[in-house]
């Protein structure tokens, strides 16, 4: 026989965040603690050299799974889910029809077909006036500029699109039938987002060529985009109705976990790429990094240091030069340079794979190996990779420094390349800071969380997050390694790309040039 006691359920929170390489969802209770997180995996697609691509329906599939685990688990456990908040992988082009259909894949934010396009605007607008109004760099990263491709060379695509979407955004739809963007998606954007009044300048976007009907309106990442509709339902399992905050970048998901809300604070995430934001109020934006407003405060932004591939190069010096390892390669790499001493033998990594963003804006620069010696092992050239990582950030920091940004001393890490203790330390003395890490998995979705709350009006402030934040382990930064690292990024590293510049340009041409050779059909 049944009690009657009526059975209350526990409020908690959803993030959801769509990165490069998987799905990742976190439930949250109400006081800002983890309780559940389910993860998957997928990849992207390069088509063609420089060309970076994904089918839109393995985002939206993969939503659905995770969505669905967490929904699953929040039922068992008597949790009820009050609000969700989605992040992704950003800037990218989605063009949808008017009932929302894909028109064609998804053209992620690696992606660097649109070079023609990016000197072109370069050219006819002048990269002092997008500076000017965006705060940000002209270059075939930004989604703008990929959508003036997606018109020069796509015009029966873009001609049918009704909306130009995110990830997020498409997500966003799916879930809530409305079409809505955030401002910090915005700024990915770039080329044309009024970055000070938060707005698309439709002068600009004229100028582009460009319909800003196709544009999704701009709202803050914490409004509410809607809610869950019954067919959104079925396919998640969420309740219909639930709310469905607007959400943002995963990038900035991360800095909100990671508790950025006061100015000078710092946080990295490193994950295929990495970034690192330092929150500022000045609006004398520093040139060449990504510049985008902040979710905690109106009146402070993030200056972002984003190098393209960091994690990426991780990755690829364990898949291409520690490939016979069978199990455990990453513990082995790092207990193998461990033993290297910092310096790396004066072997230096360009870490340049997959062309680069900050602070240099070259999407035909490539990788370098430079002063590779038969006394060199590959515990060496793993060493100099983990300290490209931090080589990378330190000529992005550099630069913030040099312009008057406030940076504080100390940098909170996570993310998956967070778990080397041997990188963290690294980090530390390369930059001259300590280094706080608070975990791989305070991380996007967990953020998103946070989000969701402050939408719905559970959380006053993002000082939650800041609060829940627990540091797991520090790294001081070593005096002497410091030096080492000072002398190896001026004397070396930061000479490297200023004396390869033109090289890289007549490699480009002859790179395709071979490809388009070797891809021809033989008589």
């Amino acid at each position: 026989m049944k009690s009657g006691r009526m059975v209350v359920q526990v409020e908690c929170l959803l993030g959801v965040d769509l990165g490069t390489s998987g799905a990742r969802a976190a439930l949250v209770d109400s006081n800002g603690k983890l309780i559940f997180s389910t993860h998957t995996d997928y990849g992207y697609e390069v088509p063609e050299s420089g060309w970076a691509e994904q089918d839109v329906n393995v985002y939206w599939g993969n939503a659905c799974e995770v969505i669905k685990r967490a929904s699953a688990k929040a039922v068992d456990e008597g949790w009820a889910v009050s609000g969700v908040c989605i992040s992704g992988l950003a800037p990218d082009v989605i063009p949808v029809d008017k009932n929302g259909n894909p028109l064609g894949p998804a053209i992620l934010w690696l992606d660097r077909r649109a070079t023609e396009e990016e000197q072109w605007i370069k050219d006819y607008l002048g990269e002092d006036a997008v500076f000017s109004l965006s705060g940000n760099m002209v270059d075939s990263y930004f989604g703008l500029v990929k959508a003036v491709w997606l018109r020069r060379k796509r015009p029966d695509i873009y001609c049918k699109a009704y909306k130009l979407l995110n990830v997020v955004d498409y997500v966003v739809y799916k879930l809530t039938g409305t079409y809505v963007t955030d401002y910090c998606h915005a700024a990915c954007m770039g080329i044309a987002f009024d970055l000070k009044n938060r707005r698309w300048n439709k002068d600009a976007i004229s100028v582009l060529g460009l319909d800003i009907d196709k544009l999704p309106k701009l709202r803050k990442a914490d409004d509410i985009a809607g809610t869950v509709t019954p067919e959104a339902s079925m396919n998640t399992g969420l309740r219909e109705g639930t709310p469905i905050a607007v959400g943002c970048p995963d990038g900035i998901a991360n800095f909100i976990s990671a508790g950025l809300t006061q100015r000078g604070d710092s946080a990295a995430s490193l994950g295929t790429s990495g970034l690192m934001a330092v929150l500022s109020e000045s609006e004398r934006f520093v040139k060449r990094m990504l510049i985008s407003p902040s979710i905690s405060s109106r009146s402070m932004y993030y200056n972002i240091a984003a190098p393209a591939f960091t994690g990426g190069a991780y990755k690829w010096i364990r898949n291409n030069i520690y490939c016979g390892q069978a199990k455990g390669a990453y513990d082995v790499m790092n207990e193998e340079a461990a033993q290297v001493a910092p310096g790396s033998e004066g072997l230096v990594l360009l870490p340049y794979l997959v062309g680069e963003r900050t602070p240099v804006w070259d999407s035909r620069a490539r990788g370098v190996l430079f002063g590779i010696s038969d006394s060199h092992t590959r515990a060496t050239i793993f060493r100099a990779g983990l300290e490209s990582i931090a080589l990378a950030f330190l000529d992005n920091v550099t630069r913030m420094r040099d312009s008057g940004a406030y940076i504080g001393g100390t940098l909170t890490v996570t993310g998956g390349g967070a778990k080397s203790a041997l990188l963290r330390q690294i980090l530390a003395d390369a930059l001259n800071m300590r280094v706080n890490f608070i975990g791989s998995k305070v991380s996007a979705e967990m953020g998103g969380a946070f989000i969701a709350g402050k939408a719905i009006g559970l959380f006053p402030s993002y000082e939650v997050a800041r609060d829940s934040v627990t540091v797991i382990e520090t790294a001081e930064p070593d005096p002497a390694n410091t030096a080492i690292y000072h002398e190896l990024y001026t004397q070396i590293y930061s000479l490297l790309y200023p004396s390869l510049k033109d090289l890289f340009e007549a490699a480009d041409s002859l790179r395709s040039k071979l490809c388009n050779q070797s891809s021809s059909p033989t008589s």
